[in-house]
């Protein structure tokens, strides 16, 4: 059965939905959806929807919501991707299976070898494309809670809002000693499913020493996945998959 994202102002009145006329045209001339037919919808906070379709036209689609449910797909612990900014289809990819996994938001950031150049306009362009990529893996997924997209910052200026009360990992391959991931979730399990956890990924060019420098005093721990270096889009999902499994949400 084919599923929507219903937005705000979809929703007309008690039990009736508009789609808008993107929308509308997709399901009328792309879908060839037809009256009376049902499909699913979800509105990215966490509700999931049985709709009956009325009226079908291009420019403007109505239905009729017939049930309403909460449904709870979403990962067990609060999981946070600090991805740096990469190239545009590397980013497309990443943004699309963080979603999949279920991490709960997505804060790009631009680092010192970040290879990407971006002025305010594109930016958030970019992020309003990131934030579509988002709704789409939702509707293939099943995922009904959207994740929260953030806009692109500075790296440094997202280490001042840390929160004390969550755990922070960064992945750095050059780092011999560093504590097992394992080892780390194992002993901070409390914590993370308390207060969650984040995971910081650097980009095609890797972290500088200087950037590691600054993560640790400011109490960021330190981590290898494993002897091999992962590429940026590998290592994130590497990195998400172990901390589910660690986590039992993968059950």
């Amino acid at each position: 059965m084919h599923r929507f994202y219903l937005k705000a102002s979809c929703f007309s009145g008690d039990n009736d939905v508009i789609w808008d006329q993107k929308e509308s045209r997709h399901i009328c001339s792309v879908l060839r959806l037809r009256s009376n037919q049902h499909v699913m919808a979800f509105d990215g906070n966490g509700a999931e929807y049985d709709i009956q379709l009325c009226d079908v036209r291009p420019e403007r689609v109505t239905g009729k919501i017939i049930c309403c449910r909460k449904v709870d797909r979403e990962i067990p612990v609060y999981l946070e991707l600090v991805q740096s900014v990469a190239k545009a289809d590397k980013m497309d990819w990443i943004i699309q299976k963080s979603v999949e996994v279920g991490i709960c938001a997505i804060r790009p950031v631009l680092t010192q070898y970040t290879v990407v150049k971006l002025d305010s306009k594109k930016c958030e362009s970019r992020r309003q494309r990131w934030e579509s990529i988002a709704r789409e893996t939702c509707k293939q997924c099943r995922r009904n809670q959207l994740p929260d997209v953030y806009p692109i910052e500075m790296w440094e200026d997202f280490l001042r809002r840390l929160d004390p009360r969550r755990l922070y990992v960064l992945f750095y391959e050059a780092e011999p000693h560093s504590l097992s991931l394992r080892k780390l979730l194992q002993r901070e399990e409390e914590r993370i499913r308390a207060f969650g956890i984040s995971i910081f990924i650097g980009p095609e060019g890797g972290w500088s020493e200087a950037e590691i420098e600054t993560a640790s005093r400011h109490g960021i721990h330190i981590v290898r996945l494993g002897p091999r270096i992962l590429r940026t889009e590998t290592a994130g999902l590497v990195a998400a998959s172990a901390i589910l499994y660690e986590m039992g949400a993968l059950e």
